[in-house]
């Protein structure tokens, strides 16, 4: 389907299939698996019982793998028009200054004039086709700014 500007595209991906995004939200679980586990460590020391603290520090680690593991498993979609909308971010087509592939961690990191904080940086994807149009629709955009 396309919009009144001739522009739409939508994708979806899961963390689980994607490389380079399942490799992000490991480490951000692994840091706050470290994080509870000075936690648990700080409140052994300030109160010096084990086995109340083992299980606060154990239900800790528990939630966080549940956490982890729903995002890993969930189906997250983005969305092009007049902008890349991935909920609750979104980046004005012509805030675009470039972009770069990598194929093999299958995302487009892209360049933007004005950055922002919650503007969509990166894309990712978990089929090839997908990537390959989005970056030739990115390429249009940034060799035509004016068609938007």
């Amino acid at each position: 389907m396309k919009s009144d500007k001739g522009i739409e595209l939508t994708w979806f991906y899961r963390v689980i299939n994607n490389p380079a995004a399942r490799k992000k939200w490991l480490i951000y679980g692994a840091c706050f698996i470290g994080f509870a586990l000075l936690a648990g460590a700080y409140r052994y020391a300030v109160t010096g019982n084990l086995g109340r603290t083992l299980i606060i520090t154990s239900m800790f680690i528990l939630v966080i793998l549940l956490y982890i593991q729903i995002v890993l498993g969930k189906v997250r979609q983005y969305y092009i028009d007049d902008k890349i909308r991935y909920r609750p971010f979104r980046t004005d087509l012509r805030n675009l200054k470039g972009f770069e592939v990598d194929e093999d961690a299958m995302k487009i990191s892209l360049n933007l004039k004005k950055s922002s904080i919650l503007a969509v940086k990166t894309l990712y994807f978990e089929d090839e086709s997908d990537l390959k149009d989005v970056e030739r629709f990115l390429s249009r955009i940034v060799d035509k700014p004016d068609k938007l």
